[in-house]
């Protein structure tokens, strides 16, 4: 169920890659349409007013990234408690320590499970970080999400909250 919950650390193994970009505040905007219901169907699936903020650039690039803004689309068949794993695009804009900015262009997945987080992953395709693997790891807040489900009025937003993290470019 798409619901608010707390945040999980991803632990980093041994031989993981070397982390580029860390990011702890992204926030963005999910939207569904048609909205998400229990019965599991096909569903767009939209990121919006993504904002990563606090940003720990450690790729040894320069200028460094300190923030940047995001959208991205897929679509997958999910529902309120379920959702595939369809690939999809992401777009990234940086704003640079010098006021300059750069573009990422990425492959992105979504999971989703029971308790309220959605997992993206990807690899970036293009521009800053370009070979890098992204993870984002955010916890779900949707206003009566539970109510809207069982009703069959389903979700059609929910907000996202949580790091977002750059590995191996």
């Amino acid at each position: 169920m798409i619901a608010a919950t707390t945040m999980v650390a991803v632990p980093v193994s041994a031989g993981a890659a070397v982390v580029d970009l860390v990011c702890p505040a992204t926030t963005a905007t999910i939207g569904f349409a048609p909205p998400l219901t229990l019965t599991p169907r096909t569903t767009t699936v939209t990121i919006s007013s993504g904002v990563a903020n606090l940003c720990l650039d450690t790729s040894g690039q320069t200028p460094a990234v300190q923030s940047g803004t995001f959208t991205g689309q897929l679509t997958t068949t999910m529902s309120c408690v379920t959702a595939g794993n369809t690939p999809g695009t992401a777009t990234f804009s940086w704003n640079l320590a010098d006021g300059t900015h750069a573009n990422s262009s990425s492959s992105v997945s979504l999971t989703a499970d029971v308790a309220g987080e959605i997992v993206v992953t990807g690899t970036v395709t293009g521009g800053r970080f370009a070979g890098a693997t992204l993870l984002g790891v955010f916890d779900v807040t949707s206003t009566n999400a539970l109510n809207l489900c069982l009703l069959g009025q389903g979700v059609s937003t929910a907000a996202l909250r949580g790091p977002l993290t750059f590995a191996g470019s």
